[in-house]
């Protein structure tokens, strides 16, 4: 679900809340959505897993297309990932090494990113 843009003192930022389970079945919505926010030219898009509890592979392609986009387009790409069996498996894939992960969304919301130009 993409939520309306929100402004933090860095940047203008879109936060997409994704679901509790993201598997074959809704990983294709998931990456809808977040070419749907990358589209709207702000400057950051933020995927919101706090909630997430579940992220199969479907899933996990869908954020790295997202992030991939996102770079090729000089937008910021965070993502939201509490503690936990999906943050793990996120650490064990190298998922921690290519994403921005925030363990809360106030924290993404307020970040710069690195490699996007100023």
């Amino acid at each position: 679900m993409v939520d309306t843009p929100r402004e933090s003192p860095a940047e203008a930022a879109i936060v997409v809340t994704l679901p509790r389970e993201i598997d074959l079945v809704s990983a294709g919505r998931v990456g809808e959505d977040l070419e749907a926010a990358l589209g709207q030219g702000v400057g950051a898009v933020v995927a919101d897993m706090s909630g997430t509890r579940f992220c199969d592979t479907s899933g996990v392609h869908a954020l790295v297309m997202a992030h991939k986009r996102a770079k090729a387009s000089h937008t910021g790409f965070r993502v939201v990932l509490r503690p936990g069996e999906v943050r793990r498996v996120f650490g064990i894939l190298g998922l921690d090494t290519v994403l921005a992960i925030y363990p809360r969304l106030d924290l993404a919301l307020i970040a710069s990113d690195p490699h996007r130009p100023r």
